[in-house]
């Protein structure tokens, strides 16, 4: 890089959260913005039926650890 070229940097796509929290800013319109989410199963349940749940979640490719949801449109799994 020569002495007065700019310089271009590329943040990545990242979430407003992730941009605010180690960059100092957030975008007005940011596509890459989302939200975490995680499933659960109910609480109580006899064992056998939430490992019933827990696997057909695994078979529809999901699990219970978080996921990321923009807005628009919720990922295939989760519709």
């Amino acid at each position: 890089v020569k002495a007065g070229e700019e310089v271009f940097v590329s943040y990545g796509a990242k979430s407003n959260a992730e941009l605010l929290l180690f960059y100092g800013f957030a975008l007005g319109s940011n596509p890459y913005d989302d939200v975490p989410m995680s499933l659960e199963l109910p609480g109580g349940e006899v064992g056998e039926v939430t490992a019933a749940r827990e696997a057909a979640l695994l078979r529809a490719g999901l699990s219970l650890s978080p996921h990321a949801v923009r807005a628009g449109a919720l990922p295939l799994p989760l519709v």
